[in-house]
This record gives structure tokens, sequence and C-alpha cells, in this order.
């Protein structure tokens, strides 16, 4: 039997990594930022991850009246500022708060309707109306 590199080692594992977490993905849900995020990058093919990335602050934000007292303080104990400074700062740093993605404001409402009946938004700790989805949308997106 032929012996493959080790980088097939790599690559069988990391194929296999992806698979366990698409499997996990299907049974908890992802939440607002998926949801969200489905509809920006589907409506104008952007990077998933970069519409993910832009909606991690906000959302955290909008979901933090639902969020456990003992959690926000445990977060908050992770650094010398509130956490959603910390994801703020984040963006910064790594530029995030420099890419400009836009959204045409006729699209706005298809996209929040199809954002709130997304499996995803299903197991966001705080459920939105449409029009606290509209309005992330456009705090976190440049909307023409």
């Amino acid at each position: 039997m032929k012996r493959l590199p080790s980088s097939w080692g790599t690559r069988e594992h990391m194929a296999l990594a992806s698979l366990l977490a698409g499997v996990a993905m299907q049974h908890v849900g992802l939440g607002l930022i998926h949801a969200m995020s489905h509809q920006v990058s589907g409506f104008y093919d952007t990077p998933h991850r970069l519409t993910n990335a832009k909606l991690l602050a906000p959302v955290f934000v909008f979901n933090l009246p639902e969020m456990p007292r003992e959690k926000r303080v445990t977060l908050d104990a992770l650094s010398e500022m509130p956490f959603q400074n910390v994801l703020t700062e984040i963006d910064r740093r790594y530029g995030l708060a420099d890419e400009v993605i836009t959204i045409r404001k006729r699209d706005l409402e298809v996209m929040s309707k199809r954002a709130a009946t997304n499996v995803n938004a299903k197991t966001n700790p705080r459920h939105p109306e449409l029009s606290e989805i509209e309005s992330l949308y456009r705090s976190t997106f440049t909307v023409l």
C-alpha cells in the first residue's frame, strides 16, 4: 500500500472536523447572526465570514437583555472592558470596521422577513421583531 504524504492526513482531519461542525450546526442552530448573514451573502455574494463578523457585535448587544447576569459577568471578566467593547475593538484592530458592505434599501424588507423565518433565528436567545432586524441591518451595513 502506498503511503500518503503527511499533508493528506492533515487534510483528512480537517475534512472530518468540517463535517462534524456542519452536523453540530444542523442540530443546535446558529442564531440571528447567521440568519441575517445568509441573506446578505445570498443577495450580494459577500463573503459569509465577513458578514458574520460584522454582525457579531451588534447582534451580541441586541441579545444582551436575554443573557443571564452571571454569563455577562464572566464575559466582562475576560478583559478590562465590557465584552461588547472587546468585540468592537477586534473589529477595529483587524480592519472589519473599514470593510463596507452595501445593501439596497429595496431589499431590506424581504431580507428581514427571510432572516426572521430562517431556521437559525429560532435558536436566538432574543426573538426579534422585523423592525429590529431591519434596524440591525441598517446599523451594520451601508444602505442605499
